[in-house]
């Protein structure tokens, strides 16, 4: 299935929910990019820094096909525990 520009940016954007000590939730996008290494393509997620620092639990949700096309509307969640430390920071 070939998706139009619109299409393409839509679903190389994560929404992700990130949990602090507190029980306070810090919203943010994250990209979908793959890194280049040795020759291999490493998909990754990229985001700001301060939606995961100091979060102990995080929640990114992924989107969904039905029959090879967009399954508009549902979404795939995926919890993770420890989620700060997950991630790799950048200087």
């Amino acid at each position: 299935m070939k998706l139009g520009f619109a299409e393409f940016l839509l679903f190389n954007t994560i929404r992700i929910e990130a949990k602090d000590n507190s029980g306070g939730i810090v919203t943010g996008p994250s990209f979908l990019f793959e890194f280049n290494v040795l020759s291999q393509g490493v998909p990754c997620l990229v985001t700001n820094k301060h939606v995961v620092q100091g979060s102990t639990s995080g929640t990114i949700y992924l989107h969904t096909l039905k029959d090879d096309k967009p399954d508009y509307g549902n979404k795939q969640e995926c919890v993770i525990d420890k989620f700060e430390s997950s991630w790799l920071f950048s200087s």
